[in-house]
């Protein structure tokens, strides 16, 4: 938690330094988690980033941990623009499993991972992974 806690001050520290791309970076970010909200809900996606964060070797798993808090907006979970990159480009489900198309790495498009991760809900209703 204290290592969160000085990413996220140095965070603040450098959108402090860049006000005009951190914004943009901020609209960028809203309009993508509205975009997976409105077609997908608010519930989904908050359980697929807990899923994702739970992962054991998924490199953005300290940004994710906290998905489940509702009071965090969904926006602050995703990076469209700043390193790292994080973005979810599609959410396919069907009764019980959830396909998730996952980008995440360097800026750059030639060094950017896209990884589809295949999640299926077990007894408790709760998404595990299925295959990587």
């Amino acid at each position: 938690m204290n290592e969160h806690a000085r990413f996220l001050i140095d965070e603040m520290v450098e959108n402090r330094k860049t006000p005009d791309a951190s914004y943009f970076e901020s609209i960028f970010n809203r309009h993508h988690a509205n975009r997976l909200e409105s077609a997908h809900g608010e519930p989904l996606v908050r359980e697929v980033l807990l899923a994702l964060s739970e992962l054991p070797d998924f490199p953005l798993a300290w940004w994710l941990w906290d998905a489940d808090h509702l009071h965090i907006p969904l926006h602050c979970f995703f990076r469209t623009r700043k390193e790292p990159v994080f973005r979810i480009s599609k959410i396919s489900r069907a009764p019980s499993l959830v396909i998730v198309n996952v980008e995440y790495g360097l800026r750059k498009p030639n060094e950017i991972t896209r990884e589809k991760i295949t999640f299926s809900r077990n007894k408790m209703g709760q998404l595990v992974l299925l295959s990587r």
